[in-house]
């Protein structure tokens, strides 16, 4: 979705802009998924073709254009006037081509000033050195745990889930198991936050930094389905484009008509950063998730399939975790069984061999298990974290093309890393 500040169209009505001459500035304020393109117009009078203008921008390589903002039908002389549009929707780490065009006197086809385009390239989510983003490179092996994992998993029904004759081991998972992406920025209204609601005996998600408003999108917010259950995981997140921060909830609630919004843990977490909690974030060490990180860590989205290759670990959720043990990265478990802890890191070995029998969907996670690993987040239905809304389209990811994993996917493959303090 691209949408523009409302700020600019009053500017470019008050300016009179336009585009008889003009040129290509540098592009600011570039974010995650936002930046700003700029430029300056001139218009001599608009005679006889009155004169416009648009920016324009696109995915390197790809073969069409977005058409961000334009006016046209300019005619009275200007001078030369700072324009700039703030375009929105844009993916990590994605490398984007961007022009300026126009139009005037005797021309009516748009000439566009920088052509070649020019380039500018979105961050990556998260820092380049969190754990996340860190490609491995034949990593050490602790080979207790992974041979206790690899039994684990052997022994363990793949169609496992809390909820009777569902199968959760899909791809995509079960909608009430996915993690709901909202975006907003500082133009879109504001919500008020309450955290500990509803509550839960015994356990405390917040911490007195959070916030108690945040911007929501004006179409309102989208949290996962749900059963009905009161102890549903509704995990939803909310990122501010203008700021990469992401404010996350487990156990969300929200009321448009009062525009509150509240969770049993409410966690703000710097897009820029690590991906895992702080003490400050986190005083009990679980975020809306139990492990303390991110939900927007590991989490497959649009973009990454879209993108052709997952380039980040994954989040992968299991039915039973190590009681009272966690391992770095992590900052907290919910563990009450099992043989690995919360914050484990499972990696496929580099000498695997991915079946080209497997849909793409399947090959494209083998190979980041390769890359990257999985950590694992939290205990529930057995699964990796997938971004539950979006835009799939064009993909085989929709929900109506869920698949089980192959019977040959190498779960009981997966090493784990060896980490200091674990």
């Amino acid at each position: 979705m691209y949408r523009r500040r409302a700020l600019f169209a009053v500017v470019v009505a008050a300016a009179g802009l336009s585009a008889c001459s003009g040129s290509s500035d540098p592009t600011t304020n570039i974010h995650i998924y936002s930046a700003t393109l700029n430029a300056h117009g001139e218009c001599d009078g608009g005679t006889p073709t009155p004169c416009g203008a648009h920016f324009q921008h696109r995915i390197q390589g790809a073969s069409s254009w977005t058409t961000d903002w334009s006016t046209d039908g300019v005619q009275q002389s200007t001078g030369s006037v700072p324009l700039s549009d703030t375009i929105y929707g844009l993916a990590p780490d994605t490398t984007y081509e961007e022009q300026f065009c126009g139009h005037g006197d005797n021309v009516s086809s748009d000439y566009c000033k920088n052509s070649p385009p020019s380039t500018f390239t979105t961050p990556s989510l998260f820092a380049s050195d969190s754990p996340w983003n860190i490609k491995l490179n034949n990593p050490p092996v602790d080979a207790a745990k992974t041979t206790a994992a690899d039994n684990y998993f052997a022994n363990l029904n793949p169609g496992w889930c809390p909820v009777t004759g569902q199968n959760c081991a899909t791809i995509p998972p079960d909608p009430r198991f996915t993690t709901r992406v909202n975006h907003a920025n500082n133009n879109d209204p504001v919500a008020t936050v309450v955290c500990g609601q509803p509550p839960l005996n015994g356990f405390d998600g917040c911490s007195s930094s959070h916030p108690t408003s945040w911007h929501v999108p004006s179409s309102g917010v989208e949290i996962p389905p749900g059963s009905g259950s009161p102890t549903d995981d509704l995990s939803t997140v909310i990122i501010n484009d203008d700021t990469d921060q992401a404010l996350e909830f487990w156990r969300t609630r929200y009321d448009q008509s009062s525009q509150t919004l509240s969770g049993t843990s409410v966690v703000q977490f710097d897009l820029t950063g690590s991906g895992w909690c702080t003490s400050t974030q986190c005083p009990h060490g679980i975020s809306a998730n139990a492990a303390g990180g991110s939900l927007m860590g590991g989490l497959i989205t649009p973009d990454d399939v879209k993108s052709g290759v997952i380039k980040h670990a994954l989040a992968l959720v299991i039915p039973e975790t190590t009681p009272g043990t966690y391992c770095p990265p992590a900052t907290g478990t919910d563990g009450s069984s099992g043989v690995i802890p919360e914050g484990a890191h499972l990696f496929l070995p580099a000498s695997y061999t991915i079946p080209s029998s497997w849909s793409s969907k399947f090959k494209m996670i083998a190979q980041a298990l390769k890359d990257y690993g999985a950590f694992v987040t939290d205990k529930g239905s057995w699964d990796l974290e997938v971004q539950g809304n979006g835009n799939w389209s064009g993909t085989t990811w929709t929900s109506d093309q869920r698949e089980t994993y192959p019977t040959d996917f190498p779960w009981s493959q997966l090493e784990v890393v060896s980490v200091a303090g674990c």
